[in-house]
């Protein structure tokens, strides 16, 4: 099954809201805007040093058209070594670089020990969605909580993207890129 098999205009997704003390409450539903993401136009890749960084790093923009108002709105992932990813088959994936939306903020899933190694506020890494107006798009309302990205194990020219949504609980795009 594929998520355009599920999520179209007119049905309604909603997820089961997280919340405290630790628990998901399906009578308290959690939307999304996926309509901000729904047309996939075109990925850019980008050679980018970041500060107090010796090495050239990776940046994507992918550019993602409303398919409400026609927008064009930009998602970036930046700060990575894309050549570092791990070489994994699709069914896999969960063990690429899985991080969250956001700057300055760590890994899903991180020691303490990699924590004091490497704290967030150090690291190059960061994502966040803008629209046409350069205006940042709050991931959470957009119901998109990060990304995981692997190289394909067969090809290393081919970059997997995946979008993970609210929760983390689906998977709610997987883009190929191809990047030399």
């Amino acid at each position: 099954m594929f998520w355009r098999d599920i999520y179209k205009s007119e049905n309604k997704i909603e997820f089961a809201t997280f919340r405290p003390p630790g628990f998901y409450d399906p009578n308290k539903p959690w939307g999304n805007e996926y309509w901000r993401i729904g047309k996939f136009e075109k990925a850019i890749l980008r050679n980018i040093q970041p500060i107090g960084v010796k090495q050239n790093l990776q940046e994507i923009e992918l550019l993602l058209r409303d398919t409400k108002t026609g927008e064009q709105n930009r998602l970036f992932i930046s700060g990575i070594n894309i050549q570092n990813l791990p070489k994994l088959p699709v069914e896999e994936y969960n063990k690429g670089l899985y991080m969250p939306m956001g700057i300055g903020i760590p890994p899903f899933y991180q020691s303490y020990e990699e924590l004091t190694k490497s704290p967030p506020d150090e690291s190059p890494f960061f994502s966040f969605l803008l629209d046409s107006k350069d205006r940042w798009i709050d991931h959470h309302h957009l119901a998109v909580d990060g990304s995981v990205m692997h190289l394909d194990q067969d090809n290393p020219n081919l970059l997997h993207l995946y979008l993970l949504s609210y929760e983390r609980n689906t998977l709610i795009a997987h883009f190929l890129l191809y990047v030399k």
